[in-house]
């Protein structure tokens, strides 16, 4: 295992959305990425995300991958920004190529699940992958992205860390988007082998915390940036009550975008209505919002969210 200090990973990574040409999600819309990198870099996030599921990453063909990463390279760099890129998801051989493009650039870190249909069956399978991307990229650390509702993998994923993290050259940690708040403390207890632990869920920001968790990648951390960054905060400086209370607001805001319809998506259409940037519509499959229900979900958050965290100088 690749040794690297775990504190380069602390706080909160940010997973950004891919953005679109207004009206047209089949092209991609560069030009705004400088800004949004420096738009984060102000809100003092020291981390990004690309190609993960907010940012669609697997709806994206290989060059429009490839393209995304060039342009966030040089944005973050300019912004001194940790960039992870997310290479899985896609055939192996593409895989492979993603992280040898990624390592090229000289990302920070990178990020893999498997192919999502002919996936692993076992931990020797899972392994023999994962060592395999690692040879693609044989000088960048690498994340597995953990993810067991998306793309399923059969084991017992301390059981796998503990037996085959030694053995694949560059992994470092995982990216871990369950709810099994016993497993994450036995994966945050593997200390011997420095395995960083990123957690995923918003409603369980306070709850990781008090596991002693300090990596996190909160997929409403580009529009919420400051109440995200509250909860860790509050808890490192033993303010209980304000970690409870902001995790409160943050987890209304997570039922107020999936009760009309796929989180990540309501949460970009929300971006649009309260940051200088459009990033246009998400990719299909997931379902369009009606404009009805658009403007239903900006006044709920309002009511319910925004004017707490204004309140709170959190907005």
């Amino acid at each position: 295992m690749m040794k690297v200090d775990p504190s380069f990973l602390k706080g909160l990574i940010v997973p950004v959305f891919t953005p679109f040409q207004l009206n047209d999600t089949l092209s991609l819309n560069l030009e705004i990425i400088p800004e949004y990198a420096k738009f984060l870099a102000k809100q003092k996030i020291t981390g990004v995300l690309i190609g993960g599921t907010v940012a669609e990453g697997q709806a994206l063909s290989l060059n429009e991958r490839k393209a995304l990463t060039e342009e966030w390279v040089k944005a973050s760099k300019l912004e001194k920004l940790h960039l992870m890129v997310q290479v899985g998801g896609a055939p192996l051989p593409d895989v492979l190529e993603l992280a040898k493009h990624a390592e090229s650039l000289k990302v920070d870190s990178l990020l893999t699940l498997p192919e999502v249909y002919f996936r692993p069956t076992n931990g020797k399978e899972l392994a023999t992958y994962l060592r395999l991307v690692s040879n693609a990229a044989p000088k960048t650390p690498l994340f597995y992205y953990y993810t067991p509702r998306r793309a399923p993998v059969n084991v017992n994923i301390v059981e796998f860390m503990e037996n085959y993290g030694n053995e694949i050259p560059t992994l470092v940690g995982l990216k871990y988007t369950f709810t099994d708040l016993a497993e994450a403390n036995q994966l945050l207890e593997i200390k011997c082998k420095k395995i960083i632990v990123t957690f995923v869920n918003e409603e369980l920001t306070y709850l990781a915390c008090a596991l002693g968790a300090e990596s996190f990648m909160l997929p409403m951390s580009s529009l919420l940036t400051k109440l995200c960054l509250s909860i860790p905060e509050a808890w490192k400086f033993k303010d209980l009550e304000k970690a409870q209370n902001n995790q409160q607001l943050l987890t209304k805001a997570f039922h107020i975008f999936k009760k009309y319809g796929h989180g990540p998506h309501g949460v970009k259409l929300a971006m649009n209505h309260l940051t200088p940037f459009n990033f246009g519509d998400s990719r299909i499959p997931w379902n369009r919002f009606s404009s009805e229900d658009e403007l239903k979900m900006m006044k709920e958050l309002k009511a319910e969210v925004l004017d707490k965290l204004e309140s709170l100088n959190l907005k």
